[in-house]
C-alpha cells in the first residue's frame, strides 16, 4: 500500500516547518489513518486443513471418438459422482469417504447405474509423499469391482495444500491411477501442478483462484475377448478451482480435459479420443 509512504513524508515535512525560525506556529495534528476495512486479498494465508466431513459432487461431460476398425464411432457421455469424506484428525494425508452413487448416461438416455456396483462403497485415500494413491479398494480387484474405476474421477477433488499460500505460490504433485477398460487394467501417473492466480473477496470471505494444469500417461496389458491387446495412452487437463483461504476448504472447480487412449492386437487397431467437460462442487 502507498499510505504509508506519504504519511510519513508529511510527517517530515510538518517537522521542517516547526523547527523554521521564521515560522512558530503549532503543527496541525495530522488524521488518523483509516484501517483497511474488509479481509485482505494480499496473502500470505496460513493454511489449517479442517478434519470435519465434506461433501462432493463431481459432473463430466464428454464426447468420445473411436476410429479404426470396423469404422469411426462418436458417442457422448455424461456421468455424476456424489461421495463424502474427511481427513483423518493427526494426519492430514489421509483421507476416508465413502462413494454415494454413480450414475452414467449415453447420449440422451436415462442415467442408470454401473453393472456390479455396489454402494455405498467405502475409501482410502493416502495424499502427498511420492504421489497419491488409494489404499482402499485395492488395485487387485480393479476389473472385478468397479468401484476404483469410478473413484478415479475423485482426484479432481483432492490434492494436498501447502503450509501458507500467497499469490503466484506454485506446486507440484503426483497421482497414481488404476482403472480397468474392457476387462483390461490400466495404470497412469499424473503431474499436476497448481498456480495461485489471484484473490477476491466473496460474501465478506477471501477466495483465491488456484490453476491446475496436469499431463497423464496410461498404459495396459491383458486378454480381451481372446486376442491380447496392449493400451498406450496420454491425456491433458487444465482446472479452475476456488479455495476459501480461511477454512482451507475448497468450494468449486470447472475445467476441460482430453484423453487420447490406442488399443492394439494382432488383428485389430483402434484410437479412442475422449474431450471431457469437469464440474466440481462441495458442500459442508
Amino acid at each position: 500500500m502507498t499510505r504509508q509512504p506519504r504519511l510519513f513524508v508529511l510527517v517530515l515535512l510538518a517537522g521542517a516547518c516547526v523547527s523554521s525560525p521564521l515560522a512558530r506556529t503549532a503543527p496541525r495534528p495530522t488524521a488518523a489513518t483509516a484501517a483497511p476495512s474488509g479481509p485482505s486479498t494480499a496473502g500470505p494465508w496460513a493454511m489449517r486443513p479442517s478434519t470435519a466431513p465434506q461433501n462432493v459432487l463431481v459432473s463430466t461431460q464428454a464426447v468420445v471418438t473411436i476410429t479404426g476398425d470396423p469404422a469411426t464411432r462418436v458417442d457422448s457421455l455424461r456421468s455424476t459422482l456424489d461421495a463424502s469424506y474427511a481427513q483423518l484428525p493427526g494426519n492430514v494425508r489421509r483421507l476416508d469417504g465413502r462413494l454415494a452413487a454413480f450414475q452414467v448416461a449415453s447420449g440422451a438416455g436415462t442415467p442408470t447405474s454401473v453393472a456390479g456396483l455396489t454402494l455405498p462403497a467405502r475409501f482410502s485415500v493416502e495424499l502427498g509423499g511420492t504421489a497419491a494413491g488409494f489404499r482402499l479398494p485395492t488395485a487387485s480387484n480393479v476389473c472385478s469391482d468397479p468401484s476404483l474405476s469410478v473413484m478415479q474421477g475423485l482426484y479432481d477433488a483432492w490434492t494436498l495444500l501447502p503450509d501458507t499460500l500467497g499469490l503466484r505460490t506454485e506446486w507440484v504433485d503426483t497421482v497414481q491411477t488404476i482403472s480397468c477398460r474392457d476387462r483390461v487394467p490400466m495404470k497412469g501417473t499424473g503431474v499436476r501442478r497448481f498456480r495461485v492466480a489471484r484473490a477476491d473477496v466473496e460474501n465478506g470471505r477471501v477466495v483465491v483462484t488456484i490453476e491446475r494444469k496436469a499431463k497423464t500417461r496410461l498404459a495396459g496389458e491383458g486378454e480381451q475377448f481372446g486376442e491380447h491387446v496392449i493400451i498406450d495412452g496420454q491425456g491433458e487437463s487444465t482446472v479452475r478451482y476456488a479455495l476459501d483461504v480461511q477454512s482451507a476448504r475448497w468450494l468449486r472447480a470447472s475445467g476441460a480435459s482430453t484423453l487420447e487412449l490406442s488399443f492394439k492386437s494382432k488383428i485389430r487397431n483402434q484410437r479412442v479420443r475422449q474431450e471431457s467437460q469437469i464440474s466440481v462442487s462441495w458442500t459442508p
